[in-house]
């Protein structure tokens, strides 16, 4: 499970000790993926998701196909072999109201 940064800060504040953020970024085998920071202690398995909203529910499948290729084109999987996670679970979904 990978952490954002505002969830680690959120978490120290919560414990109200001091906390040096570049030491856990560190500890915490931080890497970057588009405009996030993402903390993951040391795993090496991961998952990504991907979700779109479709406007007509005739649109759900374009949508999750859309996700598909955002996740290709961006070269998400890729970015986290950099990190060496070893195996990625990709999961692409499209949403309109309620359904999915």
């Amino acid at each position: 499970m990978a952490l954002l940064k505002k969830e680690v800060v959120k978490s120290i504040k919560n414990t109200r000790q001091e906390a040096d953020l570049n030491a856990i970024k560190e500890w915490y085998n931080c890497y970057q993926i588009s405009k996030y920071t993402l903390y993951n202690p040391k795993q090496l398995n991961g998952i990504l998701l991907e979700f779109k909203v479709a406007e007509v529910p005739e649109d759900l499948v374009n949508k999750a196909q859309e996700a598909l290729n955002q996740i290709k084109d961006k070269q998400y999987m890729e970015a986290l072999s950099q990190h060496k996670v070893k195996s990625v679970l990709a999961i692409e979904m499209a949403f309109y109201d309620k359904k999915m």
